[in-house]
């Protein structure tokens, strides 16, 4: 074969968002010319495979370093040539080949970078700041909730970014996308209309403003990507909506909008991005497990 292969398994929890895996390997591998990703493939028999082929000219140990930045995914693997007759052999189009592991994610460490292992700083009760262990806000739709870590990386590798590049969450809530963000090796910024979270976003790194989405205090043409997961309350939706034009203005043209959203929100922010000129590239319903959202990434043009 005149290609590599390479074959990323989804985690168990995102195993009922194929699509959106494969959206996410593909921006992962967005910048090398001529790949195919695929679900299935070589090991189309079983459950949560996405695989790519590469060019044989590229070299895929340029991969390694980054691996550990995919959200969707656990664990990937090579398939090298092997000769017929091997236990282990997957035969393919006529070939036959055995699978190499490259790359396992380190469950320890995910584990202790989730929401609830984690550190946010908060206001107390004497005027002063004290550090709390895993704040999910009040648990309301309107509580300011921390995304899951495979979720916040999986929404800033859709939209493109790269290090260096600034980014901004308009809904920073408990700061789950700016923590990543900030590990990532991007330009973070973060705004929120509570003023309880200013400390504990700009404690994690981020450029912090306390302001509302519809009045977002930056320059045009500012940022190369908006990242954000909006309030999941229905009378937010009003926010929401009238926050896209702000959120259009302050990005550069060419920059995504990648926004989860309740399912019930999806059809008011769907059509304000057409309104807007937006293209929607991702427009896609996410089961996390249990809890139904929904995925838009948009690009303004």
């Amino acid at each position: 074969m005149n290609v590599n292969i390479l074959i990323f398994r989804i985690r168990k929890s995102r195993l009922k968002a194929r699509e959106l895996a494969l959206k996410e390997v593909e921006a992962f591998l967005n910048d090398i010319p001529g790949v195919e990703v695929v679900i299935g493939g070589p090991l189309s028999t079983e459950k949560g495979i996405v695989a790519a082929y590469l060019p044989k000219s590229f070299d895929i140990d340029l991969l390694a370093p980054a691996y550990h930045k995919l959200g969707y995914i656990d664990s990937v693997y090579i398939m090298l040539p092997e000769k017929k007759g091997s236990k282990k052999n997957i035969k393919w189009k006529g070939d036959f080949y055995s699978l190499h592991q490259v790359y396992e994610e380190d469950k320890e460490l995910t584990r202790n970078q989730a929401p609830d292992k984690r550190t946010f700083l908060l206001p107390d009760k004497t005027g002063g700041l004290r550090y709390v262990t895993g704040y999910r806000g009040n648990g309301t739709d309107t509580g300011k909730r921390a995304l899951p870590i495979e979720d916040c990386k999986f929404m800033l590798n859709i939209s493109n970014i790269n290090p260096g590049q600034r980014v901004l969450d308009v809904f920073a809530g408990a700061g789950g996308i700016v923590y990543v963000a900030v590990q990532f090796g991007l330009d973070v910024y973060s705004t929120d209309i509570d003023e309880e979270m200013q400390y504990g976003l700009r404690n994690l790194g981020s450029k912090h403003y306390v302001v509302d989405v519809i009045n977002l205090p930056f320059d045009n043409n500012f940022f190369d990507s908006i990242v954000t997961e909006a309030p999941f309350d229905i009378k937010s939706t009003t926010s929401i909506v009238n926050g896209l034009g702000e959120m259009k203005r302050v990005l550069k043209t060419g920059g995504y909008i990648v926004l989860m959203v309740a399912n019930y929100q999806t059809e008011k922010i769907r059509e304000r991005a057409v309104e807007l000129g937006l293209t929607l590239f991702i427009d896609m319903p996410l089961d996390r497990k249990g809890t139904s959202v929904h995925i838009f990434k948009m690009k303004k043009n």
